[in-house]
């Protein structure tokens, strides 16, 4: 489906646009701090006037209950820290604030798993939920219990944050689950910044309130190829067994399985100047 997207003043400018994965529901973010919402049915954007003032820098899909009418209960990251929980459809659009990292910077990356929990006698309880967001330099993980995001960050108001933290001189920074096609639970996890490709493996069970799933994980330092790029990457993907790595000049495939460059190829010079927004 091609949509042309007409902004509702012709002045202002898109950052971002949020597509999830049924390709039904998108968000649009715009330089001057509003966000919209459009629906596949329709060309006619909805303003999104809970977050007026507010740019949208990520936002992590219900891959499991999210479907052609509904988005599910999604969350949206914010240029100044802040966490709000949407969920948008055609006819109701319900949006609040449910966490503040105190921390005036964006959350470039953001994703959550559901899982199933069980009480003490092996019956079924609330689920519980995974979150895992990224700063330019830090990455944070939560674990809850609840049937809201409310719900699921109340404890984390009374408690210390952890995080793990990689120092970078770039600003590029973007986080990744993979999960395979079909299959509810996510099993990887990718973390670009400055630094390299940070990563592992997504373990789901018997985590308490307050735990984490990351484990396995390790940093892949750049360069990732001799002689080193002049540049770092601008964008990339998680597939099984290979980071997709997109530069300015060209695209790489990094095994998961030895960290070698196992794919280049270079743009041709009409391409040269892709920009990442």
């Amino acid at each position: 489906m091609h949509v042309d997207l007409e902004m509702p003043r012709k002045e202002e400018r898109i950052h971002k646009i949020f597509t999830d994965p049924t390709g039904h529901h998108v968000i649009i973010s715009s330089l001057d701090g509003n966000c919209y919402y459009l629906h596949s049915s329709t060309n006619r954007m909805k303003s999104l006037r809970q977050l007026k003032g507010v740019q949208i820098e990520s936002v992590a899909w219900d891959r499991q209950n999210g479907n052609e009418r509904s988005s599910g209960r999604i969350l949206l990251g914010s240029s100044q820290g802040v966490l709000f929980e949407a969920v948008l459809d055609t006819t109701d659009r319900h949006v609040k604030q449910v966490y503040d990292l105190n921390d005036r910077v964006p959350i470039t990356g953001l994703e959550f798993q559901i899982f199933p929990s069980y009480s003490a006698d092996k019956t079924a309880a609330k689920p519980k939920y995974f979150i895992m967001l990224t700063t330019h330099i830090r990455y944070y993980q939560f674990v809850g219990t609840g049937q809201t995001f409310d719900e699921v960050f109340a404890p984390y108001n009374q408690r210390p944050l952890t995080f793990t933290e990689l120092l970078s001189e770039t600003s590029n920074s973007e986080l990744h689950f993979f999960a395979q096609p079909y299959h509810a639970m996510a099993k990887k996890f990718a973390w670009l910044n400055g630094a390299g490709i940070f990563h592992g493996k997504l373990v789901f069970g018997s985590q308490k309130d307050g735990d984490g799933c990351a484990t396995d994980t390790s940093l892949i330092p750049l360069p990732f190829s001799q002689p080193a790029p002049p540049d770092s990457p601008i964008a990339m993907v998680l597939t099984e067994f290979h980071f997709l790595l997109l530069y300015q000049d060209r695209f790489q495939a990094l095994s998961l399985l030895n960290l070698q460059v196992v794919h280049e190829e270079m743009f041709s010079k009409v391409f040269l100047q892709i920009k990442h927004y």
